[in-house]
């Protein structure tokens, strides 16, 4: 049993403005304190290759550590940066630490995603079984540990009225 619950979100509303996420986020403040991390997967086929760590450089180590027993698996980059478009950003936005797994773009952005062709067919089974190992082992391990993630330092003020 891990220290820390565990929940699944399945959002709907994400090309739309992040419908989903961002109402969950606004109705749970009194939650807010209280989770560690939000980690998301978004592209469906496509094996993961790492994670951003959304500009929050206490993450780096964290996931390096976490993901590291994944490299066979082709699992090899903890990125610093950013990256949109996704769920994570509801949490992010919120001071929640918010992070999206790089994965391999197969067809995002061509002929079949967010299209009418977008079906059950075209994903990739070894893919969606490495994602499962690597979603779930690092949801795992982040659950365990004794601290929190820890939270990005707060935009800095400016002295502009």
């Amino acid at each position: 049993q891990p220290r820390r619950t565990i929940r699944i979100g399945l959002w709907s509303g994400e090309e739309q403005g992040l419908l989903g996420s961002r109402g969950w986020v606004q109705n749970h403040p009194e939650l807010h304190d209280k989770i560690s991390a939000y980690v998301n997967f978004d592209n469906g086929t496509g094996k993961i290759r790492g994670i951003w760590d959304q500009m929050n450089e206490g993450a780096l180590p964290i996931f390096e550590q976490i993901l590291w027993p994944f490299r066979d698996l082709g699992v090899v980059a903890v990125r610093h940066g950013n990256t949109g478009g996704t769920d994570h950003l509801a949490f992010d936005g919120a001071g929640i630490p918010g992070f999206n797994f790089i994965q391999d773009p197969i067809e995002y952005g061509i002929n079949t995603h967010h299209t009418e062709l977008d079906t059950f067919d075209h994903l990739v089974l070894e893919d969606l079984k490495q994602a499962a190992v690597v979603v779930a082992s690092t949801v795992y391990h982040l659950a365990n540990r004794d601290e929190m993630m820890p939270r990005k330092a707060p935009p800095p003020v400016s002295d502009r009225n």
